[in-house]
């Protein structure tokens, strides 16, 4: 699919461009809205507000080989405002990424189980990162931005993201560390 041309179009008035746009775009929408919002609603929600945006604002866009980085930025600030909006968070079940689901049935039962407990284990870890972390990271793995194209839709400089994606992925490996057992703790049940 060559979405500049798509853009093109819609940016000349083609509003039959902007289907085949929107079908391109919109799962993934979803899933990276949902992993800033942490709602299904809600982020489902801000892709269509994103949407919306983007049908009133393309003309604006100067260069339509920049879309993808433009439609970000403006899902990003979607999830933030709909987010918001007084709305009740609700973890609800959600499958991030098409293939977990086509990877879950081609395993066996046992791998099966183990892959959906770590994709749920990222999913929990993502979200107890900070915004300046969680944004780059989710933009990166899940809606396969390079840094350049992050940085045009966080409007951050590529240091500062390449940064950011450091220190979000310390952070991860951090929080999946277990625990260091405290010195002194397992010797009071000794006997």
């Amino acid at each position: 699919m060559d979405v500049s041309s798509l853009v093109r179009r819609l940016q000349q008035g083609d509003d039959t461009a902007f289907e085949p746009l929107y079908r391109h775009y919109i799962d993934q929408a979803v899933r990276v809205a949902f992993l800033i919002t942490r709602s299904q609603q809600t982020a489902e929600d801000a892709a269509q507000e994103a949407f919306i945006q983007v049908l009133r604002k393309v003309h604006t866009l100067q260069d339509p080989a920049s879309f993808r980085s433009w439609f970000y930025s403006i899902l990003l600030n979607a999830a933030r405002r709909t987010g918001r909006k007084g709305r009740k968070w609700l973890l609800l079940p959600f499958d991030l990424l098409r293939q977990d689901q086509a990877d879950v049935h081609s395993l066996p039962p046992d791998e099966a189980v183990e892959l959906k407990c770590e994709v749920q284990e990222i999913r929990t870890l993502l979200g107890r990162l900070p915004d300046i972390h969680r944004f780059p990271i989710v933009l990166r793995y899940y809606a396969e931005l390079t840094e350049l194209e992050i940085a045009l839709a966080l409007d951050l400089p590529v240091g500062t993201v390449k940064s950011r994606l450091h220190n979000a992925r310390q952070k991860l490996s951090s929080l999946m560390q277990p625990p260091e057992p405290r010195e002194g703790g397992s010797a009071r049940g000794a006997r």
